[in-house]
């Protein structure tokens, strides 16, 4: 759900209900197990507690310069960390294969072949799909087909032929 808030103003969000119920009974001893006349002698209570959980949200525009630089002075860092560490994984790990075939994707886009490309895209956001370089490049391959005219798939490639075209390219480039 979006919701739009002009600054300082509380929006709540409520909706979550909780319903209890409990269930009690006691009775004087001995007399309320008697037939017929026990029932006199033994009470029984049911309670029904409900709770409702409210979220109150207050936002507020920070436009204080120093902490606007702060936050994307961190930011920054912890790309830069993520890639570091990302460099250092296993050539043979899946994200390491989908940069591979993101590289692969860019250079058949840019030297013309974009349904070659858009396989390669589509082969490293299947091993990557957190990858922001792979659905971007994916994206303009998309753009690119639909800008010249060529039919351009309707759904994401199957998996099939994402692996027969890999089995097709993999005598002539390694990922």
């Amino acid at each position: 759900t979006n919701i739009m808030v002009p600054d300082g103003k509380t929006v709540v969000i409520g909706g979550l209900m909780r319903e209890d119920l409990k269930s009690s009974g006691n009775q004087v001893p001995l007399f309320g197990n008697l037939p017929f006349v026990g029932a006199a002698f033994r009470n029984r209570t049911e309670t029904i507690q409900r709770q409702e959980i409210i979220v109150l949200i207050t936002p507020r525009i920070v436009t204080d310069g120093e902490m606007c630089a702060e936050g994307e002075q961190a930011a920054c860092e912890f790309h830069r960390r993520q890639n570091v560490y990302a460099e250092k994984m296993s050539p043979l790990g899946k994200r390491s294969l989908a940069r591979s075939y993101a590289r692969k994707a860019e250079n058949s886009m840019l030297a013309g072949d974009l349904h070659a490309a858009l396989r390669q895209a589509e082969m490293a956001v299947h091993l990557d799909p957190t990858s922001r370089d792979a659905i971007a490049i994916r994206a303009e391959i998309w753009q690119r087909l639909q800008a010249s005219g060529m039919p351009v798939p309707l759904a994401p490639m199957s998996e099939e032929i994402l692996l027969e075209d890999d089995a097709a390219t993999a005598g002539t480039e390694t990922p």
